[in-house]
């Protein structure tokens, strides 16, 4: 390679903060959450225990549960239709029959599908190990140091807890009996946990992303790699936001055909979270990117202005000489390698990827937006 290409680029970088050394533990995407160990004790393969998550936490557990407290199907039924959907802080509605049908269908299906990504996103970290560990100085205990939080339960029932109390209340006015409010409560700390292992397992996958970006990266070469072999994080980020945007529009579905302003609200506020933590959590590799690109263009600017003198060495007349030739191709790769400098990425991954997937975030953001905006008027 040319003699003016850095070497000191491409050694581990200093980290932002100091990480502390810690042995490994048995926490992070390896340790199965509490519905996927749940489903481990059952025997049951893990699409069919998804099954059973859905149907007992959804609408049919629902109706039987209120058939049990009232011996009365229509009654268990209009029970049901009114308890379709995650509402939160507010009233439960009448809503039409039709529309409860469709509500039935997506909690529940958006039970399943939660459900059923958890298991992906922590498959998707696991994948990625080799690729990580290869990034940081640290290797492997970086990665594990990086993160283990996504083995946690308390992050996990936290979230259980919130949802739970925000979305018992209106279905607990809904119970007329004893029966059915004990029934109510099961069934929504079930449908609460799913929902909260799924939050859960998604924030504390991107809080991995971030802190193992603050750990000692190697960065290859610009001229080999216009993202400086940081492609690996970027993706994992992308590919977190893109089951966001997929599991969010189900599992918000419901709210939308009711028409629940409170509940349409506060889902605005986690759209507009999953927005943010598509950047949030690379903000530290954007300032090393971004760096590394101002200090290659400072570099190559700077030697750029020796090679006048360079190319005009040798013979003026007649055949160029040979060192002339020499210094032509000298500043020909020095002109394409200032293109190369100049296209250095900012943020770890390809501009379409993230745009598509912000396109997709806002527009769901919007139509909730319009839909609230609705209700409200």
């Amino acid at each position: 390679m040319l003699a003016f290409l850095p070497s000191k680029l491409y050694t581990p970088v200093r980290p932002l903060t100091t990480a502390k050394t810690k042995t490994a533990t048995p926490l992070g995407p390896g340790r199965l959450t509490i519905p996927e160990r749940a489903i481990a004790a059952m025997h049951l393969p893990f699409s069919v225990g998804c099954l059973v998550f859905a149907l007992v936490g959804g609408a049919p557990g629902s109706f039987l549960i209120f058939y049990l407290g009232t011996h009365s199907l229509t009654e268990a039924w209009s029970k049901t239709a009114s308890t379709s959907f995650n509402t939160s802080l507010s009233s439960v509605p009448n809503v039409p029959t039709s529309l409860a049908v469709v509500a039935s269908i997506l909690i529940t299906f958006s039970l399943f599908l939660d459900l059923y990504l958890v298991r992906y996103l922590r498959r998707k970290i696991l994948a990625v190990e080799p690729k990580l560990s290869a990034l940081a100085a640290d290797g492997e205990a970086a990665y594990a140091r990086g993160f283990r939080v996504m083995g946690g339960m308390a992050g996990t029932a936290f979230f259980a807890l919130v949802f739970f109390l925000l979305y018992f209340p209106p279905r607990a006015q809904a119970a007329p009996d004893p029966v059915s409010l004990l029934g109510m409560a099961v069934l929504t700390a079930i449908a609460t946990l799913v929902y909260g292992t799924a939050f859960w397992v998604y924030l504390s996958g991107l809080w991995g992303v971030y802190r193992f970006g603050r750990e000692r990266l190697i960065l290859r070469p610009f001229y080999e790699d216009r993202l400086l072999g940081l492609r690996p994080l970027g993706n994992v980020v992308t590919n977190f936001a893109l089951i966001f945007s997929v599991a969010i529009t189900v599992t918000l579905n419901g709210e939308f055909v009711v028409g629940a302003a409170v509940s349409i609200a506060i889902n605005l506020g986690i759209v507009a979270l999953g927005v943010a933590m598509l950047f949030l959590p690379l903000r530290g590799i954007h300032s090393i990117m971004v760096g590394v690109k101002h200090e290659e263009q400072t570099r190559l600017s700077l030697k750029g202005k020796e090679f006048p003198s360079e190319a005009m060495y040798g013979e003026s007349e007649g055949e160029p000489s040979l060192s002339r030739i020499q210094g032509l191709l000298e500043i020909q790769r020095f002109q394409l390698l200032k293109i190369e400098a100049s296209n250095i990425s900012e943020w770890p991954f390809e501009p379409g990827s993230v745009e598509r997937l912000v396109a997709i975030l806002l527009a769901i953001f919007g139509v909730l937006l319009g839909r609230l905006v609705e209700l409200i008027h």
